[in-house]
């Protein structure tokens, strides 16, 4: 018999098989489980079509999507974490162990069938598990149908299999059944471990749960690959543009800590959009950039050689995606903003237009999504676009425009090398450098003017002096610059969120 099980995870586990067929079987079974949860779980949304005109057609479209989502993340979730632990327990490959899971993923859809036989059509209720004691969790949890404690021994029972014909080792066979069981009973409890009510909260937590098993399903797949990529993330330039998120927030009146504890679900998915969205215009900036890499960044994964070009594009692709899908699960305007950020990275960095070829216009598009990102925040806190401050706009797109050449001096010789008409391979490291620093001083003075805020012009000029000496360094460093410069917007966010200005605000739901 255990013969008959080795041969037949084997089969399962071929490798010669398209990955995609395995996705494709997982979708399959959840949404045969989200069908057939219709008859058993009694849905309240009508699946009738109705006219647009009709009130209900907009309400029908977004409920039925909620709950579709909402079932599915569940069910990806639960099939991720129950692949990562097993891959750990049974030091197997991870694809090969995803590959099982996904295969058998299929018992979910026992849970209908079972309380649709036992209930003579009328099905059960499924719902999440809302413990008012530990005794609520023996012999199983109270509130399971049974048609979900069915699924459950059934997945139980496979993950021991698994595991011990994998290991070879009762304990971790034990282990590896402990850790599933305790992954379908964490998914079972979200809503009261974080204490939430609507489905959209649930969907939040889970996408954001759910990034961090991708990270280490990556990690496990191609650790070397990771590590490399992980350490290109340029984190100092990722906190630049998340500050600048934080900046627009605080140029509404109202509390920023408030807000921020207030939609804490929506805060972190929007950080979670920003940091992809920044990592794939990173991608597609170092696939244009590979010559010039070569010379400058000998260490960035493509010249490394950890990661092909085909492959470095598809993880690319799915960032962007990501982005927007995360930004959809904040609102609309989120996800906007996440492919208004994406395309302006598209005019700088890609063919045809790689407007990074032409000097000074080149900055419109990073200091273009910097001020996106200023707006994006004070969208966020509540203010209304049409009373953003028309000065904070012109100071983005003529002074920090300018300003913004700086970060080509670290380049320099990568861009001379290759034709690049950046400011310092024309006009010179020296004289460029110069320039540039002058451009900063004089960015950082006007700040408190642009920000209505002159309480503060003395320490922008002290922040301008020292950014100016910073750049003309004869050993120049890149990371202390932006460090700096860092620290200046952190000091900006905490003076105006201390002292607000008045701005007119729309109430905030999220």
């Amino acid at each position: 018999m255990l013969a008959y099980f080795r041969r037949l995870i084997d089969k399962i586990e071929d490798t010669r098989v398209p990955f995609l067929y395995y996705l494709l079987t997982f979708i399959a079974s959840v949404t045969l489980r989200n069908f057939l949860e219709i008859f058993s779980n009694h849905c309240q949304v009508p699946l009738a079509l109705f006219q647009y005109t009709n009130n209900i057609y907009f309400y029908q479209g977004i409920s039925l999507g909620l709950i579709i989502a909402h079932n599915t993340i569940i069910w990806i979730f639960v099939a991720t974490t129950i692949g990562l632990s097993l891959a750990v327990i049974t030091a197997e490959k991870v694809e090969k162990v995803f590959r099982a899971v996904l295969t058998v993923f299929g018992v979910v859809i026992i849970t209908p069938i079972v309380d649709l036989a036992i209930s003579g059509g009328k099905g059960k209720t499924l719902a999440y598990f809302h413990p008012k004691s530990w005794h609520d969790f023996f012999p199983w949890p109270h509130g399971f149908s049974p048609g979900m404690v069915c699924t459950s021994f059934t997945g139980i029972f496979l993950i021991f299999g698994y595991t011990y014909l994998k290991t070879k080792n009762p304990g971790k066979g034990l282990l590896g059944t402990l850790a599933g069981y305790s992954f379908l009973l964490l998914a079972s409890l979200l809503p009261d471990i974080f204490h939430i009510k609507h489905p959209l909260g649930i969907l939040r937590l889970t996408a954001a749960l759910l990034l961090i098993c991708a990270l280490a399903t990556f990690y496990l797949y191609r650790k070397n690959s990771f590590i490399a990529l992980w350490r290109d993330m340029r984190v100092p330039r990722l906190s630049y543009y998340l500050a600048m998120f934080i900046l627009g927030m605080t140029l509404v009146k109202t509390s920023l800590v408030a807000t921020i504890l207030g939609h804490s679900g929506a805060f972190i998915l929007t950080i979670i959009v920003i940091a992809l969205c920044w990592y794939s215009s990173i991608i597609f900036n170092n696939i244009e950039d590979l010559s010039i890499d070569q010379v400058s960044n000998r260490c960035r994964p493509l010249v490394c050689g950890v990661v092909t070009p085909s492959a470095y594009a598809k993880i690319g692709i799915g960032m962007t995606l990501a982005a927007v899908i995360f930004g959809l699960l904040v609102n609309f305007s989120t996800a906007f903003f996440a492919l208004l950020g994406i395309g302006a990275c598209a005019f700088y960095s890609l063919p045809p237009l790689k407007l990074k070829r032409i000097p000074v216009l080149s900055k419109l598009c990073s200091s273009f999504n910097s001020l996106a990102l200023v707006m994006l925040g004070f969208v966020f806190a509540g203010g209304d676009i049409f009373d953003f401050p028309i000065k904070v706009t012109w100071y983005f797109l003529i002074f920090v425009t300018i300003a913004f050449n700086f970060i080509d001096i670290k380049d320099y010789e990568g861009d001379k090398q290759n034709g690049i008409k950046t400011l310092p391979a024309i006009m010179g490291l020296k004289t460029a450098k110069t320039i540039l620093g002058g451009a900063c001083f004089l960015a950082y003075a006007l700040a408190a003017r642009a920000f209505s805020a002159p309480e503060i012009m003395p320490l922008a000029l002290f922040f301008g002096m020292v950014q100016f000496y910073l750049i003309n360094k004869k050993n120049y460093s890149d990371r202390a610059v932006l460090t700096w410069h860092l620290t200046a917007i952190v000091c900006l966010i905490i003076f105006l969120a201390l002292n607000p200005v008045p701005v007119k605000q729309n109430p905030i739901t999220f």
